[in-house]
């Protein structure tokens, strides 16, 4: 049988370091690709109709409009036409984009998880005693309970928290509309 070394410390060091980043990179692309980003996507979307629906008055703008300018053609004309030259370019930025963020992270965690491999199968070409496999179950197990505080945190604390005035969107649009009808 043949007798293994003990790594150096140093080389403990390294793959400890390289563990912790790709465990903890993954849990946290995982968890925004699958989680965060369809949880803030919703949420921002029901914020911005619940505050329009609540705060915008269709009748009171469409009077309003109509009494200060009688000869204005058509306003769902026109913001149809607004809406829809709007939601061809941004959503397909939008999609362009994210797409882009997503294939990024994951090259990141194939790179990384490729160098994992050729640090282990060198540290078994050395002879160096098995460390790796101890070491990621530890990482696994705190990355998992430090995992579970932080998706009870983002659900119960900042999935709460309100960063704008819910009268920003109101006090925007129509501070544009009067000055674009003035």
């Amino acid at each position: 049988m043949d007798k293994c070394k003990i790594p150096s410390h140093n080389f403990v060091l390294f793959d400890n370091v390289l563990l912790h980043v790709l465990i903890l990179f993954t849990i946290l692309t995982c968890g925004f690709i699958f989680y965060i980003s369809k949880i803030t996507y919703t949420e921002f979307n029901d914020k911005f109709v619940k505050i329009i629906d609540e705060n915008i008055n269709p009748d009171v703008i469409k009077s309003t409009l109509n009494e200060k300018y009688p000869n204005m053609p058509n306003l769902s004309n026109f913001f149809s036409a607004v809406s829809k030259n709007y939601l061809n370019t941004q959503d397909q930025l939008r999609n362009s984009v994210n797409k882009k963020i997503t294939q990024e992270l994951i090259i990141i965690i194939v790179f990384l998880l490729i160098v994992v491999i050729i640090v282990n199968y060198l540290s078994r070409k050395a002879n160096y005693c098995g460390i790796l496999k101890h070491l990621a179950l530890e990482l696994v197990i705190i990355f998992s309970c430090v995992g579970g505080i932080e998706y009870w945190f983002f659900n119960n604390v900042a999935m709460n928290f309100v960063p704008v005035y819910p009268s920003t969107l109101v006090t925007a649009f129509k501070n544009k509309i009067n000055k674009t009808f003035s």
